[in-house]
Parts: C-alpha cells; sequence; structure tokens
C-alpha cells in the first residue's frame, strides 16, 4: 500500500482535521492505489475525487465518473465504496453469466441511479464519510480551483481548509511499498541509459 496510513492519522490530528479530499492524480493515486489514465491525459478537465476520514486515509470513498467505475476492481481491498456520477452506457444480455468483478461494475452503474454531477457526487461522499460537520482539509489543485467555495456553499455546517500542503508532508515519509516501486523505477532508467549509450556509435542517428 502506497498510503502511510499511521503518518496521516498523526499528521491530520495535530492539524485538527477530521477528513480529507484529494483532487489530483497523484494523490488519489496515493489514497487508492488507482491509476485514471482519463485523468492523466485530461488533467485541466478531469474531476475524480477521494474522501477519507483522518484515521484511514485508505479506507475512503472514490468519486469517479459512472464510465470510469471499473477503476474501483484496481483500488486497495479497505475501499469504502464508490460514488458515481454522469451518464456512460453499459448492457448486459438477460442470459449471461457475469463473473464477481462484473457483478460488483454492474451493481454501480446499471443498478444504482447516478449523482447528475461530480459536486453532487463528491457532497454524497461526505456525507456518506460522516464528515458534513467536519473540519475537512481539501486538495486545491484539481481541475475544480473553486473546489472549496463550491463546497462551502453546500455544506455550511463543515469547515473546509486547503489541504494540499498537508498531502505533501503526510507523503514525505515513504512507504515500504513506495521505496520498493522507487528503486524498481532507478533501475529501470539506469538500464535504459546504458542501453542507450552502448548502442551509441558513429552513424547511428
Amino acid at each position: 500500500m502506497l498510503a502511510n496510513v499511521d503518518r496521516a492519522r498523526r499528521v491530520l490530528r495535530d492539524e485538527g482535521i477530521d477528513g480529507v479530499i484529494s483532487s489530483t492524480l497523484e494523490n488519489n493515486f496515493y489514497l487508492t492505489g488507482v491509476w485514471n489514465v482519463i485523468y492523466e491525459h485530461f488533467q485541466y478537465d478531469t474531476q475524480s475525487y477521494v474522501v477519507a476520514c483522518s484515521d484511514n486515509v485508505a479506507g475512503g470513498i472514490m468519486v469517479t465518473s459512472v464510465g470510469e467505475a471499473d477503476l474501483a476492481l484496481a483500488a486497495y481491498s479497505s475501499i469504502a465504496d464508490n460514488i458515481t456520477f454522469g451518464k456512460f452506457f453499459r448492457e448486459v444480455r438477460p442470459e449471461a453469466q457475469l463473473s464477481p468483478d462484473e457483478l460488483r461494475i454492474k451493481a454501480r452503474t446499471i443498478d444504482q441511479a447516478q449523482e447528475p454531477s461530480a459536486i453532487d457526487a463528491l457532497l454524497a461522499g461526505i456525507a456518506a464519510a460522516g464528515l458534513d460537520r467536519s473540519v475537512i482539509a481539501v486538495d486545491e489543485r484539481g481541475a475544480n480551483r473553486a473546489l472549496i467555495e463550491e463546497l462551502t456553499s453546500r455544506v455550511p455546517q463543515a469547515k473546509l481548509v486547503p489541504g494540499a500542503q498537508l498531502f505533501r508532508r503526510i507523503r514525505m515519509v515513504k512507504t515500504k511499498d513506495e521505496l520498493e516501486r522507487l528503486v524498481r523505477a532507478l533501475r529501470i532508467t539506469e538500464n535504459a541509459i546504458r542501453a542507450a549509450v552502448a548502442a551509441a556509435s558513429p552513424g547511428v542517428t
């Protein structure tokens, strides 16, 4: 697991924070283990969030478009829920025999109603997490730069504060999984450099 749950618990407790909302690709990935490829390509348009209580940031609620609901299959087993929004079309033949994963996606995308917008889904996530009267640190660097203002008007009994720097503080200390990935990435890069240098000779383009 990438999320340093114990460190997050200490940092957020010391700051008097009850919960967090992540809104960027990297912080969503940190809290869920899910790398959203759509978000990677459209970082200034895609809205995707994670709502988590401070005592277990790896047990939060994913908020994604309904078309990306299948990403929940790659999330940490600790993730509590996936609230979806928007429209997307999936069909299942009545006679189809679905796997457990397919049944999970069907339940999220076909059987249940979708929230009309990302903000509506995020509000549902805040309520489901029991944070609608709490102090919430909001990662303000996502696609919606007016997120804190919008949420403040929609959840007036909650106190919303900027959270990007808190995420930075939490992520400064790496978990074992993060260190292993960093070392692996370093080795891959070193091998690529060696291969490129070995291939370099007069006449090579």
